[in-house]
């Protein structure tokens, strides 16, 4: 998720989760749905709206597949999607933070402690990666870093195509041979 002014939104996993601390972008596991169709961008919209809250899913500007992942500690498939807000980061987090503590009022236990937001550039992003070693997902610094063309095409294609929800048309770029 890039916002408005060009910074990427990652979630830090709440401590009460599997990965206390982890970094890692918003978004979850692909589910069948109830009509028993799989579709990888209603799952995305699904999992960005329960970690973020709906301000995120009404404000996407744009929404497109970027790549793919296999492997990793968990040699789970991953499917990314390129998401543009219209929102800046400071009103992104704003809007964590009240969904956050609307969660906590009402009992329910908020899959992230933290947004964090970081300049969409790769020096910065290799630096945050860097500082923050132990507690990034193992995925995310060689998908943004190795795949930095890729993932920096797909946030361009976003912020220069028409707003459109529909990206069943889209295929993804794969990164990583599976």
């Amino acid at each position: 998720i890039v916002t408005s002014d060009n910074y990427l939104l990652l979630g830090e996993m709440a401590q009460h989760t599997s990965t206390p601390g982890q970094i890692q972008f918003p978004g979850g596991g692909v589910e069948m749905g109830a009509d028993g169709e799989l579709n990888a961008q209603t799952c995305c919209q699904r999992e960005v709206t329960e970690e973020l809250g709906s301000d995120f899913f009404n404000d996407v500007a744009r929404f497109h597949p970027f790549g793919l992942k296999c492997g990793g500690n968990l040699s789970t498939i991953g499917i990314f999607y390129a998401l543009s807000l219209g929102m800046t980061a400071g009103q992104a987090q704003n809007s964590f933070a009240s969904y956050r503590s609307e969660q906590l009022a009402a009992g329910q236990l908020p899959e992230f402690d933290h947004l964090h937001a970081v300049t969409f550039d790769l020096k910065t992003l290799s630096q945050f990666f860097r500082v923050n070693k132990g507690c990034v997902v193992d995925y995310l610094a060689p998908l943004l870093e190795d795949g930095w063309d890729e993932a920096s095409k797909a946030v361009r294609f976003c912020a220069t195509e028409p707003p459109s929800r529909d990206t069943g048309s889209g295929r993804p770029y794969a990164l990583k041979s599976c």
